[in-house]
């Protein structure tokens, strides 16, 4: 991340706080500079947004006041100390909004006050997790799921996908990964089809996603069906030496002919419900080792009805889903706890 810094001389009377004006400042006084070493952001309610930099003039330690744009007007909601001329603020922003935020150093009898650049913060909503702990169930027998100690490579079909096909796709991803640590390199787009006429993965490739006409272009989805996910396992060892079992190929095809509404979002009020990327989250999940939950719950993603809700890994799928992450450990092709 590429950090801006700027520094900006104060040479006139301005507002510091609430109703509290600054003095003209004296000539023979020092001229203040205050850096704050901080990029725009974006932040979840309630997570910590610390503002650093510098003060100069610091002999000795100075006063630094956080400042937020309320209306119009200036108010300071946070103070600190330099030490050897640094600062460092740390606040929890709750709404949901965007703001203006400046570091000031009041002026002292050998300094002028001094202001550094202003920068913002917007605060989104913190992600509801709903549903039922118990509500997972296992896709494969054996419990089988990706080695997570090397990533999973793949490959997407975009032949019969819509725009903004693949951010979804990727973002199916990153949301996986969030949950359980699951690795995953994109490896760039391919026309195979699994369940079609080439269904023979590159060797770089682990797992798939496309979109196809049931019945005509892969066999994989049964007709009527949203999508459908897979995969085939083979069997390994823990790094005790117990037999286990490996998802080594990987797929989800979602109908082609069916067009959801991008993102992750709740989705529309009519026609298809839910998304394209909560389709994606639960044929994905398919491939990663999850199967529909017994217990009937709906803001579980692998539910096996789409639903108007916002895409989010319901409880009972993030603890089936941490059962098949890093937290499992490592799989071998080879019993490591056997000598060479």
């Amino acid at each position: 991340m590429n950090v801006i810094v700027c520094q900006l001389v104060v040479a006139a009377a301005l507002t510091l706080g609430a109703g509290t004006a600054a003095a003209a400042p004296v000539p023979d006084q020092t001229a203040t500079t205050v850096t704050v070493n901080f990029a725009a952001k974006t932040v979840k309610s309630g997570t910590s947004v610390t503002f650093a930099g510098k003060v100069d003039p610091a002999s000795a330690a100075r006063t630094v006041w956080l400042q937020r744009n309320d209306a119009g007007a200036w108010r300071t909601i946070g103070t600190a100390r330099t030490a050897r001329a640094a600062y460092k603020v740390t606040i929890k922003p709750a709404k949901v909004r965007t703001d203006r935020y400046r570091v000031v150093a009041p002026g002292t009898a050998k300094a002028n006050t001094g202001i550094s650049r202003t920068t913002t913060v917007t605060v989104r909503a913190a992600t509801v997790v709903r549903g039922n702990p118990k509500a997972f169930a296992f896709m494969y027998p054996g419990r089988a799921r990706w080695n997570p100690c090397t990533p999973i490579g793949y490959r997407v079909n975009l032949t019969q996908a819509t725009s903004g096909a693949l951010t979804d796709v990727k973002g199916a991803l990153a949301r996986i990964t969030a949950v359980n640590g699951l690795r995953f390199a994109y490896r760039g787009t391919t026309n195979v089809m699994p369940g079609g006429r080439n269904d023979t993965y590159p060797g770089d490739t682990q797992l798939v996603v496309a979109w196809g006409r049931p019945g005509k272009d892969t066999s994989v989805i049964p007709v009527g069906a949203a999508g459908q996910g897979g995969g085939s396992t083979s069997s390994v060892y823990t790094r005790s030496g117990t037999t286990a079992w490996q998802v080594v190929e990987g797929y989800a095809v979602l109908n082609s002919t069916m067009r959801f509404a991008p993102g992750f979002g709740a989705g529309p009020k009519t026609g298809l419900q839910g998304t394209r990327g909560q389709l994606l989250m639960h044929e994905i999940g398919h491939a990663v080792g999850l199967g529909h939950p017994k217990i009937k719950d709906k803001w579980e993603i692998m539910y096996p009805t789409m639903t108007r809700k916002p895409a989010v890994y319901g409880k009972g799928d993030q603890v089936g889903l941490r059962a098949l992450g890093t937290g499992a450990g490592c799989l071998y092709a080879r019993d490591p706890s056997r000598p060479s």
